[in-house]
C-alpha cells in the first residue's frame, strides 16, 4: 500500500470514527463547538509553528518566490469564488470552500511523494500563506463581510503564521523540548479535525448529499475548473514545473477540515460545509491519482 493510498485510507477511517462516536452519542454539537475551538487556538498554532523549525534556509530567493506565488493565488481564489457565487446566488460558506483546500492532511504526503522535501518545504510555505487568509478572509466572511477589527484579526492563527514565518526567515531554533511540546499538541489536529468533521457530517442527510445539483457544480469548479485556471495563468508567468505542478496540485485538493471547525466556532453553515467538504473529499480520490500522473516529474 503506498503512502498516498494510507494517507486517504486514514482520512477516510478518522472522518468514520467521528460519525461513530456521534452515534453512539459520543460526540454532539456541543463538543464539536468546543473541540474546533481547541483546534482553531491550540493544536493546529502549534503544529504551524513547528512546521518551520529545522527547515533549510539555503534558497531564501526562491522560497520568497513561492510565497509571492502561493500570496497571489490565494488572492485570486476568492475573487473567483465570489464570482461563483454571484452566478448561482449560494450560501457565503461556499466562498470558503472553494478558497481553502486540504492542504495539511492530504496535501503535505502527496507532495512529498511526488516532489519530495523541497517540494513539502514549499508546500508548507503555502500553508503559511493559507492560514494568514483563512484567519482574516475567512472569519470576515463569516462575520458577513464586515471588516475585523484589529484585536479580531490578532488571533492564535494570524499570531502562531507570523511566528512560523519568523522561525523560517531567521532560521531561529527552539529548545528540543519546546518543539516536540508543540509537535506532540500539533499532531492531534489532523485526525481530531476529521472526527469533528464526521460527526458532523453523522447529522447530514446524504440524500441531500447527493441530490444537490449545486454541490455538483462547486465540486466541479473545486476539483478541476479551479486548478485549471491557476494551471494556464501560472504557465503564462513561471517556467519551473516543479512550483507550477506544487500549486496546481494543492489547489486541485478537496475542502479543507478548517472550513467546517470556523464554520463551527463562528457561527457558519456547518451543514453546506460538510456536504461540500464529504462530497469534495469523495469525489478526490478520482480526480487526484489523475493529477498525480499528469506532473509525475
Amino acid at each position: 500500500m503506498n503512502e498516498i493510498t494510507i494517507q486517504l485510507t486514514l482520512l477516510f477511517s478518522y472522518i468514520l470514527l467521528g460519525i461513530v462516536c456521534h452515534k453512539l452519542k459520543l460526540m454532539d454539537e456541543v463538543s464539536d463547538r468546543y473541540l474546533s475551538g481547541l483546534l482553531l487556538k491550540v493544536t493546529l498554532p502549534a503544529a504551524m509553528i513547528v512546521s518551520a523549525v529545522g527547515q533549510d534556509t539555503s534558497n531564501q530567493v526562491e522560497a520568497f518566490y513561492v510565497l509571492a506565488v502561493a500570496s497571489v493565488i490565494f488572492i485570486l481564489a476568492p475573487i473567483l469564488a465570489n464570482i461563483f457565487q454571484k452566478f448561482t446566488g449560494c450560501d457565503d460558506i461556499y466562498k470558503l470552500m472553494l478558497t481553502y483546500p486540504n492542504l495539511g492532511f492530504m496535501g503535505f504526503p502527496i507532495i512529498m511523494t511526488m516532489y519530495g522535501q523541497l517540494g513539502l518545504f514549499y508546500a508548507s510555505l503555502f500553508v503559511i500563506v493559507f492560514n494568514i487568509s483563512i484567519f482574516s478572509y475567512g472569519i470576515s466572511v463569516l462575520n458577513n463581510g464586515q471588516s475585523l477589527s484589529l484585536k479580531q484579526f490578532i488571533n492564535p492563527g494570524i499570531i502562531a503564521a507570523l511566528i512560523a514565518l519568523l522561525i523560517f526567515v531567521f532560521n531561529i531554533p527552539l529548545p528540543v523540548v519546546i518543539t516536540k511540546f508543540l509537535s506532540s499538541i500539533g499532531s492531534i489536529t489532523s485526525p481530531l479535525a476529521m472526527m469533528i468533521l464526521g460527526s458532523t457530517v453523522a447529522a447530514v442527510d446524504f440524500k441531500q448529499l447527493f441530490n444537490s445539483k449545486l454541490l455538483y457544480v462547486f465540486s466541479a469548479c473545486k476539483l478541476i475548473i479551479w486548478p485549471g485556471l491557476i494551471w494556464l495563468a501560472l504557465h503564462l508567468f513561471i517556467d519551473n514545473p516543479m512550483i507550477i505542478g506544487i500549486s496546481t496540485i494543492l489547489m486541485s485538493l478537496p475542502v479543507a477540515g478548517n472550513v467546517s471547525m470556523l464554520s463551527i466556532t463562528y457561527g457558519g453553515n456547518t451543514s453546506i460545509a460538510a456536504k461540500g467538504t464529504g462530497l469534495s473529499t469523495l469525489l478526490s480520490l478520482i480526480t487526484i491519482p489523475i493529477y498525480m500522473y499528469l506532473f509525475a516529474m
